[in-house]
C-alpha cells in the first residue's frame, strides 16, 4: 500500500512538473518568436447597420473572420483621415487573407449619407465586401460604439460645426473570429498599426492559418 502511494505522489509530482515545463516553454516560444498572448476584453453584441452599397451588414456577416474596426466621419480632416490611411495600409498588407474585414462606422450619420460613404470609400480605395462603411440611427451607433466596442464618442458641445464637432476614439479595434475583442491600437501611431498587423495574423496562425 506504501508503495502505490508513494507511486502516485511521485506520478503526480511528475505531471505537475511537466506542465509547469510545458507553460514555460510556451511563454518562451512566444517570447522568441516576438509573440505575445492577446486578451480577451469583451464580446461585439448583435448589430444590424446599412452599408454604403445599401445593404445590411450584421454580425452574422462577419462570422468566422477576424475584423477590424473604427470610428470615423466623413467631414473630418485630421485623425479620421490618418485612421482611414492606416486602414487602407492594412487592407493592403492583409489582402491575401480573405477571412480579415474591415468595418468603419460614422458617427454622424445624418451628413454622412450613402452617397458620401462610398465617396469617401473610394477615397481610400476601400474594397467592396471587404472594407464596410457602416450608417444608422445616431442613438444605435453611439450605444454600439460605447457599449459594445467600448470607444468613446460625444458630441463636442463647444463646437456646433467643423471638424471637431465630434469627439471618438483614434482607437483601432481587433475582434476576432468569435466576435471577441482582442486589442485596441492607436490608429494614428504607425508602431501600434505594425503590432497589429502582427496581432491579425498571429490570431490566423492560432486558428490553423485558414485563409
Amino acid at each position: 500500500m506504501k508503495k502505490r502511494h508513494v507511486l502516485r505522489l511521485l506520478m503526480l509530482l511528475l505531471m505537475i512538473g511537466l506542465t509547469v515545463e510545458g507553460v514555460y516553454l510556451l511563454k518562451h516560444y512566444q517570447l522568441i518568436k516576438g509573440e505575445r498572448a492577446l486578451p480577451i476584453l469583451g464580446e461585439v453584441a448583435d448589430f444590424s447597420f446599412p452599408t454604403a452599397e445599401g445593404k445590411i451588414l450584421t454580425r452574422h456577416d462577419l462570422g468566422g473572420k477576424v475584423w477590424i474596426a473604427d470610428l470615423i466621419f466623413t467631414s473630418c480632416h485630421s485623425q479620421c483621415v490618418i485612421m482611414s490611411r492606416q486602414m487602407e495600409r492594412l487592407q493592403k498588407s492583409l489582402a491575401d487573407r480573405q477571412n480579415v474585414d474591415f468595418v468603419s462606422i460614422t458617427v454622424d450619420p445624418a451628413k454622412d449619407t450613402p452617397e458620401v460613404l462610398s465617396q469617401y470609400a473610394r477615397r481610400f480605395n476601400a474594397l467592396s465586401g471587404r472594407w464596410h462603411f457602416l450608417s444608422g440611427r445616431k442613438e444605435e451607433i453611439y450605444s454600439f460604439a460605447q457599449k459594445s466596442l467600448r470607444l468613446g464618442v460625444a458630441p463636442n458641445e463647444k463646437i456646433a460645426l467643423g471638424e471637431d464637432a465630434i469627439l471618438h476614439s483614434s482607437k483601432l479595434v481587433l475582434i476576432d473570429h468569435h466576435f471577441r475583442i482582442r486589442g485596441y491600437y492607436d490608429g494614428t501611431e504607425d508602431k501600434a498599426m505594425k503590432r497589429l498587423l502582427s496581432d491579425v495574423r498571429n490570431l490566423i496562425q492560432a486558428d490553423g492559418g485558414w485563409r
